[in-house]
């Protein structure tokens, strides 16, 4: 992006700090073009320490200019606006109030309509600018649509590249914001995540935040929606690890309950037991024979015998009624309790998985809103307007369209990063005037100028 009015060269830098004439509109200083009605700074000015000569005031607040070596240099312009608006109406306005804009888009899929508005002769100032015409102008732009998944080229394949969810995976990977929500869809069968389709219609119905411009602010001129992006990854990081750490404390609580319940018999069951062993001497005498034999067994390391004892004592349980209607409840009892501890650590799971969801899918969301609060969806980018004053100043767009044929005003875009394939108009311009024939050098030329221009401007 050019730093200043369309032409290289010190004489524009020289000029710019005289032409601050307060417009029509309300702008602390004369543009080319009228700010677009209700358009917001595209670079704020809170919390950079700026000479006040690089901030354009307007009616949607105070803005620094879009090169991201202004706050340092002694050029300012042009500069950015957002607006929520769409480019069309926009443009529209833009057609309107200066005439037809030529169509540009990038390889990316970035586009605009830019126009030069206005052209006037400087003469040169030494080796450091050539004579010539300078000329300003506007321009409009907006990003890419957002991809839609299936149309977009197939991501590339990741690992052996056979796994289920793959290609939704990698599409949402490549997103601006949505592989935010990856950590929350199932792509690998997890019945506790949600299913792809619920991604799906969440992109579907929220995707424009894709496609948006943000506001610049601070020194380091950082975007918005990477602050929202990076606030949001770290309060989401922090709710997951929150998640985690409750679904631990709660299986280790429930635990230390379960430990303290014991599946083996009750006092009153062990007190049964003995009473019906107590009513038949024969059958507590084999019972504790079989049972001396297999722990005898499971000592000496035979456990395939000592199994074969227990199952002779389970026979015998069962062919003795009383024996077996109390291994009946006790089985009851147990069974009872293990589907209650089954049902308890279910329920944890899912209170886990619950929480696990909001803290991602949650968070996401909440980012989301917080993106769209700040989403504008159309740039406006304007020149310093060349004062007029100045030598042949026109804004006849007939001549200024001849002269630039091809040409565009601003072929990169500043800190918002879009760049076109495109050039200025030439410094060979046809039908250039002569300068006026003077004694004085270059310089004088330039002081007089000057002078002339504080005496028409007040400044």
């Amino acid at each position: 992006m050019r730093s200043y009015p369309y032409r290289v060269g010190a004489i524009a830098a020289a000029l710019i700090f005289v032409v601050s004439n307060t417009d029509a509109a309300g702008e602390s200083r004369q543009l080319a073009a009228p700010v677009y009605p209700g358009a917001v700074p595209g670079v704020l000015v809170d919390g950079v320490q700026v000479d006040p000569e690089l901030v354009l005031t307007f009616a949607g607040g105070k803005t620094l200019d879009c090169d991201a070596t202004s706050q340092t240099g002694n050029t300012v312009g042009p500069w950015c606006f957002l607006t929520r608006d769409s480019i069309d109406k926009v443009r529209a306005f833009y057609e309107k109030a200066a005439g037809s804009m030529r169509r540009v888009q990038n390889a990316q899929g970035a586009h605009g309509y830019e126009a030069f508005v206005e052209r006037a002769w400087f003469p040169g100032v030494g080796e450091e600018s050539a004579p010539g015409y300078y000329y300003a102008g506007v321009s409009v732009h907006a990003l890419p649509a957002p991809p839609v998944k299936g149309r977009a080229p197939a991501p590339a394949a990741m690992g052996d590249g056979t796994w289920a969810g793959q290609e939704d995976y990698g599409f949402y990977a490549g997103t601006r914001f949505f592989n935010a929500f990856l950590d929350a869809v199932d792509m690998f069968g997890d019945p506790s995540k949600r299913p792809i389709p619920d991604l799906d219609k969440l992109y579907a119905q929220r995707n424009k935040v894709e496609a948006a411009f943000f506001q610049r602010r601070g020194p380091s001129r950082e975007a918005v929606d990477d602050a929202l992006y990076k606030h949001y990854g770290e309060l989401r990081a922090q709710r997951q690890q929150s998640a985690h750490s409750g679904t631990m404390s709660a299986y280790q609580q429930y635990g230390a309950q379960a430990s303290q319940r014991s599946v083996g018999p009750t006092d009153d069951e062990d007190a049964q037991f003995n009473a019906v062993m107590a009513a038949d001497p024969a059958l507590q005498q084999r019972y504790v024979a079989l049972t001396q034999q297999a722990m005898t067994l499971m000592q000496q390391g035979k456990d395939e015998e000592a199994d074969e004892i227990f199952a002779q004592i389970d026979e015998m349980e069962q062919q003795t009624p009383a024996l077996s209607a109390q291994a009946q409840r006790q089985q009851a009892r147990v069974a009872s309790a293990q589907a209650a501890d089954e049902a308890a650590e279910e329920a944890i799971r899912a209170a886990g998985d619950s929480q696990l969801d909001q803290a991602i899918w949650g968070t996401g969301i909440e980012m989301l809103d917080a993106l769209d609060k700040e989403a504008y969806y159309t740039l406006i980018v304007i020149d310093s307007g060349l004062p007029k004053a100045a030598q042949e100043y026109s804004k006849d767009r007939a001549v200024i369209e001849a002269a630039t044929q091809g040409a565009i005003p601003h072929t990169r875009l500043g800190v918002f990063g879009i760049e076109y394939a495109g050039f200025g108009p030439s410094t060979e311009d046809t039908g250039e005037p002569v300068a006026p024939e003077e004694k004085e050098g270059a310089g004088d030329k330039l002081k007089r100028g000057l002078s002339k221009l504080k005496d028409l401007t007040g400044n």
